[in-house]
């Protein structure tokens, strides 16, 4: 989290200095001059909101150097949410220093300003006057642009709102963004035109139309689309759950814990968490649960032979080895431990290790094959059945493991239990640099 605060602390002073760079002289000029301000500050709120735009994009661009730097792309697409938000914010501000004057003058309450000589003034060059008569479009496109921002973050940020609607909503904001982008370019104060705000936002203007173009042509995620058909579909009705197996021909291979979108026909891409470790026959494996429209439907739907393709792999759940771990899977969270489990009985590694699974709905099948799985792989296996056991807590981790500060924790399931660990590990000094997470929501 604090990584997330700085990446967000970053995005504020860098435009903010280049405003300021652009705006100290007149800042000074006209401190007291309060239209004059509002004007400055307009600018102000308008470069910090195509920044925050613009990094929100970048974070959804899939790239893999960016997928390095955030540690994952699960972490990217939680930093992406937060910097929307930014935006929101950023931009309801701006929105009300642009509207608020007309408000309160129509009301009474302050005096219109005098319309004489102010220094932005307007040249009679070809250029200006070309933007001059854009203006209009470009102050109607901003207003668009706010009120569907406002309804398709919104919409966004609704977890009961279903996957294809979500996915809808970004293809939308794709075009909201072009529509900031002419409204930002164009609006750029004539005074400001010989300072560095104005290569600024244009360079930022441009990486955003970029992005927005790769996300309505289809293109993000593209270079790591591989085809594939299905070898077997098994569906588990005790704990409603579908085990799907692929082969890839040209599956680049994975680590465990990774994840891959799957794209099936007439259905929007979902991440799931391949659950076997690499094998030389290019199969792939996912244990996907029943949580949703397409999840509840999927062993109906698809069917041995069927294609599709698979974009991956992702994620950086690397499940270390290097020292003693302790693994804590949250009910489909298992996924990713499945994997590991199978690659460590491969490599007979010894460095100890107890494996959690927490879950309301054990399969009998399921917690067979893992069992199995940790003999071979030398891993204390324990299940937590959360219908008869309490939630599994720092004090039972404590009297399993009495040296648990040595250990590294490994953990994949709902973020409130994520969060509600790692309040109490920080109680009893454990160092939180060694509790490891995938977010599992992804929203």
């Amino acid at each position: 989290m604090r990584k997330q605060w700085l990446s967000i602390v970053l995005c504020i002073s860098v435009p903010t200095l280049v405003w300021w760079v652009s705006s100290a002289e007149f800042v000074t000029a006209n401190s007291l001059d309060v239209f004059r301000m509002r004007a400055v500050l307009i600018q102000l709120t308008g470069v910090l909101a195509l920044t925050f735009i613009a990094m929100c994009m970048l974070l959804a661009m899939r790239f893999d150097w960016l997928e390095r730097v955030t540690h994952g792309l699960d972490k990217a697409y939680c930093l992406h949410k937060w910097m929307g938000i930014c935006a929101l914010i950023v931009t309801c501000f701006h929105w009300l220093l642009v509207k608020s004057p007309g408000i309160l003058i129509g009301w009474g309450i302050i005096s219109a300003p005098s319309r004489g000589h102010s220094g932005w003034h307007i040249n009679s060059d070809a250029l200006q006057a070309w933007v001059s008569s854009l203006r209009a479009s470009a102050l109607f496109s901003g207003e668009v642009a706010f009120y569907t921002l406002l309804v398709l973050i919104a919409v966004a940020l609704l977890s009961r709102v279903g996957y294809r609607r979500f996915r809808l909503t970004h293809k939308l904001m794709a075009l909201v963004a072009l529509l900031v982008v002419y409204h930002s370019v164009l609006l750029i104060k004539r005074t400001y035109w010989p300072e560095l705000i104005t290569p600024y936002i244009v360079v930022i203007g441009c990486m955003i139309v970029w992005m927005a173009l790769r996300s309505l042509l289809g293109r993000i995620g593209k270079s790591h689309y591989y085809p594939a058909h299905v070898l077997a579909v098994e569906y588990h009705p005790e704990n409603k759950t579908t085990r799907l197996e692929l082969h890839a021909a040209n599956w680049p291979g994975h680590l465990c814990g990774q994840y891959a979108y799957l794209h099936f026909a007439h259905e929007s891409p979902h991440p799931f968490t391949i659950t076997c470790c690499q094998n030389t026959q290019h199969n792939i494996e996912f244990l996907i649960k029943d949580l949703g429209d397409f999840t509840h439907r999927l062993h109906q739907c698809v069917h041995v032979g069927d294609r599709l393709l698979v974009e991956g792999p992702y994620g950086a759940f690397s499940l270390s080895d290097s020292q003693p771990s302790i693994w804590i899977a949250g009910g489909v969270g298992i996924a990713g431990f499945k994997a590991a489990l199978e690659h460590r009985a491969q490599t007979q590694c010894h460095n100890p290790v107890n494996l959690y699974y927490c879950t309301l709905t054990p399969e009998h099948e399921l917690i067979e094959e893992l069992t199995a799985l940790s003999e071979q792989a030398n891993v204390t296996f324990q299940l937590v059945d959360n219908r008869s056991q309490p939630l599994l807590n720092v004090k039972k981790l404590i009297r399993d493991v009495p040296d648990i500060r040595q250990y590294s924790i490994w953990y994949c399931g709902p973020q409130a239990f994520a969060n509600s660990l790692k309040r109490h590990l920080k109680r009893i000094g454990f160092p939180l640099g060694h509790f490891h997470y995938e977010m599992f929501q992804l929203r």
